[in-house]
């Protein structure tokens, strides 16, 4: 999937979720052969505590998007990145992945 294709699709995944309490100020997608990175750029109406904790609650985070299905901490390359694992279905139309 090219990259533009990926930014519409995640954007597409997590703009409702986003949108209802905020906006989404730039996302963007890269893909390194099976694997993407996602960055969200987003501005949250709510505390900064409440949020930061509900995006960092890997093992709950179908409470903010019940299209993740499973979610697991896989590391901490640095101190401001969080590698995460995730299974997410989205259906788009007809078309589920």
């Amino acid at each position: 999937m090219p990259c533009t294709r990926c930014c519409l699709f995640f954007t597409l995944l997590f703009l409702p979720y986003i949108a209802q309490a905020g906006t989404i100020k730039t996302s963007t997608v890269e893909r390194d052969g099976d694997f993407y990175a996602l960055a969200i750029t987003a501005q949250i109406d709510a505390p900064v505590e409440i949020v930061y904790q509900s995006i960092t609650d890997f093992d709950n985070l179908a409470a903010i998007n019940p299209n993740i299905k499973r979610s697991r901490l896989i590391g901490r390359p640095n101190a401001n990145t969080q590698r995460v694992h995730s299974v997410i279905k989205v259906c788009i139309l007809m078309f589920c992945k």
